[in-house]
């Protein structure tokens, strides 16, 4: 993971769901854990939700429903 390897990527807060497009890069605040994962988005599923395909730490692929405010885009310099 990005935060693993100590690398801290620019974040960029998503103030509205307009600016969320499909394929972005994410870091995810999970509103279930206190742990933060990387992810990507596969979708848009309603004006505040996102569904975010993450891998944990033990490569488990999960595809998640979350507030499109957890998540932060990952800029590259």
């Amino acid at each position: 993971s990005l935060l693993e390897n100590n690398y801290i990527p620019n974040l960029y807060p998503y103030e509205y769901i307009n600016l969320v497009q499909i394929g972005d890069s994410v870091l995810i605040n999970s509103p279930f854990s206190k742990d933060i994962f990387n992810g990507r988005i596969i979708g848009k599923v309603s004006p505040t939700n996102v569904l975010v395909r993450i891998t944990t730490k033990n490569n488990t692929v999960i595809e998640q429903n979350l507030p499109f405010r957890n998540c932060k885009k990952i800029m590259e310099n």
